[in-house]
């Protein structure tokens, strides 16, 4: 089964990043509806510290993910969830 990675409603977009960390290359600024999980892993990963917007709280969770064949990685908490 297929697992993907769902945009938030609250920011309407995530960033796929190269690597694990806020500071990575940006792949893309994806606002489509969803993405594949890398390899269809339905799980997370830790890595580098992260807010979602100023004034949220940190976190260092990441998923990866299948951008067009290319492995990347968002932001767990910026996103909208899992799932089928």
């Amino acid at each position: 089964m297929t697992c993907y990675l769902y945009v938030s409603d609250k920011y309407g977009y995530y960033n796929v990043r190269s690597a694990k960390s806020a500071t990575a290359n940006l792949i893309v600024k994806y606002t489509g509806t969803r993405l594949p999980t890398w390899q269809n892993g339905c799980s997370s990963e830790p890595g580098g510290t992260y807010r979602c917007a100023t004034g949220e709280p940190q976190d260092n969770w990441w998923i990866p993910v299948n951008y067009n064949g290319r492995k990347g990685y968002v932001a767990e908490y910026c996103a909208g969830g899992l799932g089928a």
